[in-house]
């Protein structure tokens, strides 16, 4: 069998297993449904967000515990939703690249044919665009689960793993759905985690066989509130001409009028950073006699080249 092949009837496989409690090995439909109308949602969920569209695809739905499924998601970012009946809890678990996934892939269209990358600690700007890109997952989730399910989650915080009973006793039963999501060359997975307390308190929900069609969608007046709120989020943008160093000394001895030189020549071009990551390769003009940046283009996030 193709590794393409493979991969189509591993996310093909439906659900089965004692998840509901009783001992009877039943099937979840219901929850079948969700992770395929999820994957549908995510994109759209995440237009206007991203540079480009994204792409999503479940990837795997196993069996686990939520000891087995949080401790080696310690460190990484979560959406913790809830909802009701009762105290409904579940987690959107990001992987380690997700900030540079989601940084890059609002600033920037061109593709590095890498997955994000997971060598560094999350800056306040990585942590800034999680927090949306969650919100925006969350909703998606919480939508098809209404929809499909009945109860309506909501999301309640962005948080780092670190507790393995966030979610309930550690030996308890988990379904983990896998879901990729692809974005201008890039891609970042998450995986929602659904421990058997909720998946219990919804036998009769998620025993129903789903219906034949579905015309349903992403409720457009959510989608549009939450890029609004997105789009006038306040951040900060310095203009970097050029980074010096010097000694201590050197900086004791700065007075009114002195002056620095720069070590290579810039032809007023600059670097536009947010919260210390370069987004934005900008050229210093004049305009009604006023100092202006012209944005140049994106950085290259593999080279930081500026354009020619």
């Amino acid at each position: 069998m193709s590794e393409a092949s493979a991969e189509k009837d591993a996310v093909g496989r439906k659900f089965t297993g004692d998840m509901l409690g009783g001992g009877a090995s039943e099937r979840l439909p219901a929850l079948d449904h969700v992770f395929k109308l999820f994957a549908e949602a995510v994109p759209d969920a995440l237009a206007g967000f991203l540079v480009e569209k994204a792409v999503a695809a479940v990837r795997d739905v196993a069996r686990s515990s939520l000891f087995e499924s949080l401790e080696t998601s310690r460190g990484r970012f979560a959406a913790l939703l809830s909802g009701a009946p009762g105290d409904l809890r579940m987690v959107l678990i990001f992987d380690e690249g997700v900030g540079d996934f989601a940084v890059e892939s609002c600033f920037s269209g061109g593709p590095n044919g890498a997955p994000a990358a997971a060598t560094r600690a999350p800056t306040t700007i990585d942590t800034f665009f999680v927090s949306e890109y969650a919100r925006r997952v969350a909703g998606a989730f919480s939508a098809v689960f209404a929809q499909a399910v009945g109860p309506i989650f909501a999301f309640e915080s962005l948080q780092t793993i670190s507790d393995t009973n966030l979610l309930g006793k550690r030996d308890m039963p988990t379904v983990a759905a896998c879901l990729n999501v692809a974005c201008s060359g890039r891609s970042s997975s998450i995986v929602a985690l659904l421990p058997q307390s909720l998946l219990a308190s919804l036998r009769t929900e998620l025993s129903l066989e789903p219906p034949a069609s579905n015309e349903g969608a992403i409720d457009p007046r959510w989608l549009k509130q939450l890029e609004a709120g997105v789009s006038s989020a306040e951040i900060p943008l310095v203009g970097v001409l050029e980074t010096l160093e010097m000694s201590l000394g050197d900086v004791a001895g700065f007075s009114v009028g002195s002056v620095l030189g720069l070590s290579r020549p810039t032809d007023g071009r600059l670097r536009l950073e947010c919260g210390g990551r370069g987004v934005f390769w900008g050229r210093l003009a004049q305009h009604a006699d006023r100092y202006v940046i012209e944005i140049e283009g994106p950085i290259d996030d593999r080279t930081e080249r500026a354009p020619a």
